[in-house]
């Protein structure tokens, strides 16, 4: 496993948690932006972990014996981070769907504006596509979309105005492809859920439970082979 520091301030990924401090199964000890740090674990298991300098970032990684290929599964890819936006892609289980989010980072009292694309395994944008969408500011319903067909597999929505800065959940449900009305005959994933968090401080997206701006690149070993963000 790696994490690749792309954040301009140094960080720590260390085993354990900022409420019980660290375990010893691994630490980087201080690492600064544009480094990497790799540890190679030899067991199954949760594996929690957090920075000592921002202890408020925490992740998660989950360890599995390797049960053959899974081309999606766990699949994080983040974009360039940007004051104003970034973007994110999240990899269907089987491989063969990608959705793209691009949002503005959230600001108080401004709406946030997302786009949402679905492009296939050949990277060409998947039309018709149906889904459902839901943002929420802790805990607050700020965007609904359901049942939305988008003809051209892109759509474009904004929450309402945001009591603050704090970051903002996406919860995007694909519901499968094809027109409506016609839903026996939808092909893709049906009811597959993506999740999304916006973070305002280091104005980037991340899929689940991700360490903020510290991207995790999956190290295939002989043995374990899945590192996943837990759900």
């Amino acid at each position: 496993m790696t994490w690749s520091n792309d954040d301009s301030a140094a960080h720590t990924v260390t085993a354990g948690s900022a409420a019980d401090g660290p375990s010893g199964v691994f630490d980087s000890s201080l690492f600064m932006a544009g480094t990497t740090f790799s540890h190679e674990f030899e067991a199954e298991g949760d594996f929690p972990y957090f920075c000592m300098v921002h202890p408020w970032m925490e992740g998660i990684v989950t360890v599995q014996a390797d049960e053959g290929p899974e081309p999606g599964d766990g699949t994080i890819i983040v974009g360039a981070p940007s004051e104003d936006e970034t973007t994110v892609s999240g990899i269907s289980d089987d491989g063969n769907l990608r959705a793209e989010i691009t949002a503005s980072n959230p600001a108080s009292d401004e709406v946030m504006s997302l786009e949402i694309k679905f492009r296939d395994s050949t990277g060409s944008v998947q039309k018709h596509a149906n889904y459902d969408l839901i943002a929420t500011q802790n805990g607050q319903e700020v965007l609904s979309v359901m049942g939305t067909h988008e003809h051209e597999g892109v759509g474009m929505h904004s929450t309402a105005p945001l009591d603050s800065s704090d970051k903002v959940d996406i919860k995007v449900t694909v519901l499968g492809f094809g027109l409506p009305g016609e839903e026996d005959n939808w092909s893709g994933p049906k009811g597959e859920i993506l999740m999304f968090n916006v973070v305002p401080e280091f104005g980037a997206i991340t899929i689940v439970v991700m360490f903020i701006a510290i991207t995790a690149v999956v190290l295939m070993s002989s043995k374990y082979t899945r590192v996943m963000p837990k759900l």
